[in-house]
Formats: C-alpha cells, structure tokens, sequence
C-alpha cells in the first residue's frame, strides 16, 4: 500500500530487482488494479510481459469508495463539463497517484521522472492528463490517455478563449518535453473520438505547447 492505495506490481524478466523503468496503470472508474494486474499477471507467465525486462508494472486501485478515481454528478452536464466532477475527489486521488509516483522516483533503480510512465483507462485516462499537467511541476517519461476527456480545469482550457497566461496559471506544467500518447476507441459512446482529440487539441494550443507529432492509426 502507498498513500492508502492498494498497489500489485509485476516485474519483466526473472530478477525482481532487474527493472530500471516503470509503467503504473489506472484503472476505469469501478474497475482496480487487481483486475489489471491478473490481467497482465496472465500475460506475464504466458511470456510476452515477461520479455520486456527492465520494465515494472505497478497496478494501483482507487481509495475512493466505488474504486472511482473521482466522483461525478448527474445532471445535465456533459463529460467534457466541469459542472460534471467533484474537484475534492479529483484532487484527492491526484495526490495519492502523486505519492505512488515520487515513491518510484526514489527507488534506486529508477531515480529520474523520465522514467516513470503513467497510463489510464476511462477514468484512469481522464487522471492521467491531469497528472501531467495540473498536479506534477516536471515532466515523466510518458502520458498515456485511453479514451478519457480532460478533467477540470483542462477541460475548460481546450474550449478556447483562454489566452496562454490564463490557461498556464491553472497549469502545474506545460513544458515542450511532456509526451502524450492518445490511445482511443472508434466506437466510444462516452467519451467521442473527434471531441476528445479536439479537447486535447484545444487544451495543447491554450498552453502555447507545440505537438510535434501526430498519428492517426485505424484498424481496418
């Protein structure tokens, strides 16, 4: 357990100290890493996770009741509203993510941010961008976001209007060297391919942050 959330990890390779690189994953709102990680667990002694040595995959499960990483209100606010979240909640979880995330900057096999990788789900996608840019002052190795809108205040930086010094004091970090990687679903009804790509967008340009590379990949 760190910073009262539930942690399983699992290790690349037959060395559980041979890893130098690590990867922690949220889960959706409902879900936990336990599930994630006998997931992965499988896949590890099936042999594909266990090839990638070096890696640490560290699988957290919200503290909040419901395994939610935040709590939501219903009502007539869409997804990509503020009025929708509770920021106490967000903020919550985003202080314990931000623990588990300094504990494995400071294992001596790790020691550099750019290390360390965050990655979501659904929910878990949505407090990883936040991570990133509201709550973290550096950059990781990574942002990995898999179908999730940005959260409050993001979510109102990527409706334009905002000058850059508006949407930079809501920010924690906006440095040209954070990497995200969007990772979404054609056929998510909840959160729509085209708006989230154009939240983020919007969020990106508000912050006067330059995307240099972008790839559009479809299955066919």
């Amino acid at each position: 357990t760190v910073s009262g959330l539930d942690v399983a990890a699992v290790v690349g390779g037959k060395d559980p100290e041979s890893y130098d690189t690590v990867v922690i994953m949220l889960h959706g709102g409902g879900g936990s890493g336990e599930e994630w990680y006998y997931g992965r667990k499988s896949a590890y002694q099936a042999g594909w996770l266990g090839d990638l040595v070096g890696f640490k995959y560290v699988f957290p499960t919200s503290a909040l009741e419901g395994r939610v990483w935040y709590n939501s209100f219903k009502n007539d606010c869409g997804l990509d509203d503020d009025c929708a979240y509770d920021i106490p909640s967000i903020e919550d979880s985003a202080s314990r993510v931000s623990d588990l995330i300094a504990y494995e900057i400071s294992q001596p096999q790790v020691g550099d941010a750019k290390k360390v990788f965050l990655a979501g789900f659904s929910q878990g996608a949505q407090l990883t961008s936040y991570m990133q840019i509201a709550k973290l002052d550096y950059a990781l190795g990574g942002a990995v976001v898999m179908d999730g809108f940005p959260l409050p205040p993001l979510c109102d930086m990527g409706k334009g209007g905002a000058s850059p010094a508006e949407a930079r004091a809501n920010a924690t970090y906006y440095g040209d060297d954070m990497n995200f990687m969007l990772w979404h679903g054609e056929a998510d009804s909840i959160f729509p391919l085209d708006l989230t790509e154009e939240s983020y967008a919007g969020v990106f340009e508000a912050l006067g942050v330059q995307d240099t590379l972008k790839v559009n990949h479809t299955e066919p």
